[in-house]
């Protein structure tokens, strides 16, 4: 799954790093979310947080060793959630939630994959997909998180929005 996901964003950023390279006098533009974490875009940041928050299912009959990281990969996800300090339902929810998108990310991410590998590489069609997974994630957290447990959510995203860092040429994401 992992490799999808690199091939996807390696394709990707050769897709548009050729494309700059092409328009000649396209500068590169270094964002700091240290700096300025408003000019991170919401699509990026909100990505971020969930690929670092949620774990992919276990596959079918897993060997002991799939199962070991699937356990680790879970207590990973127990201590990063832990920091949020969620109350039990919104945990249990957020959870449910996490676990959704990751199925949806997997899915979308094999498809946009397989069309990758046959030299169909659209980065728009990337970047819209993504966007409409993660706004409705956002848009389920925030219908189903207390107030408390949205907020917490917001503020975990807004501290890993500004630890990153974001590069673009003319508008577009390298």
């Amino acid at each position: 799954m992992k490799v999808s996901l690199i091939v996807a964003l390696a394709l990707l950023m050769t897709a548009t790093v050729a494309t700059a390279q092409h328009q000649h006098d396209a500068p590169v533009t270094e964002i700091s979310g240290k700096d300025h974490p408003e000019q991170i875009p919401d699509t990026m940041a909100y990505m971020n947080w969930l690929q670092a928050n949620s774990v992919a299912a276990l596959g079918v009959n897993p060997t002991l060793d799939e199962q070991e990281q699937h356990d680790n990969a879970l207590r990973h996800q127990d201590w990063k959630l832990a920091r949020l300090r969620l109350n039990a339902d919104d945990d249990k929810k957020i959870r449910k939630e996490l676990a959704v998108y990751r199925a949806k990310f997997e899915k979308f991410n094999k498809q946009y994959t397989a069309f990758a590998e046959k030299g169909w590489v659209k980065p728009n069609v990337f970047w819209a997909g993504m966007a409409q997974i993660i706004s409705e994630t956002r848009g389920n957290l925030e219908k189903n998180l207390s107030e408390d447990g949205h907020k917490n959510y917001e503020d975990g995203v807004a501290l890993l929005r500004s630890h990153t860092r974001f590069f673009t040429t003319n508008g577009g994401v390298l």
